[in-house]
C-alpha cells in the first residue's frame, strides 16, 4: 500500500461509517503494555478512522484495527493514534491514521456514500 507522506491527511474524504459490531481495536500503551477493546466508528477515509471510545487513549501509540470487510472476511490493519478528544464524561472522539491506505469498498457500498 501507498505510505502516509504528511500530504494526504486533510485531503481524504471521510466517509460516515457508523459500526457498532465486530471492530476491534488493540493499543500498545507507552512502558509495553496493551489493550483491546470494542469500538463504534464514526467515520472512515482511505487514511484512517474514527472511533468512539470510553476512556483516553495517548497520541503516538501504535495500534492495530480489526474490522470485517463486506465480504465477512476480517481485516487487520496498522496505525498510529494521531488524537484523542474528550467528548463528555468518559466519551473520547479517537482519531487513527493507517500506515497504508485502505479500499473503502471493502468495507462499505460506495454508491450509497
Amino acid at each position: 500500500g501507498e505510505p502516509f507522506d504528511g500530504k494526504n491527511r486533510r485531503r481524504d474524504k471521510r466517509q460516515r461509517y457508523r459500526r457498532t459490531l465486530r471492530i476491534m481495536v488493540r493499543v500498545e500503551h507507552p512502558g509495553g503494555s496493551s489493550s483491546t477493546f470494542l469500538v463504534r466508528s464514526r467515520d472512515l477515509s482511505e487514511y484512517g478512522m474514527g472511533f468512539l471510545h470510553g476512556g483516553f487513549v495517548y497520541p503516538q501509540t501504535n495500534c492495530t484495527v480489526v474490522m470485517p470487510r463486506q465480504d465477512g472476511k476480517l481485516l487487520s490493519l496498522q496505525g498510529t493514534i494521531v488524537r484523542c478528544r474528550l467528548l463528555q464524561g468518559r466519551l473520547h472522539e479517537v482519531g487513527v491514521h493507517f500506515k497504508e491506505r485502505v479500499n473503502l469498498a471493502d468495507f462499505m457500498d460506495m454508491s450509497a456514500a
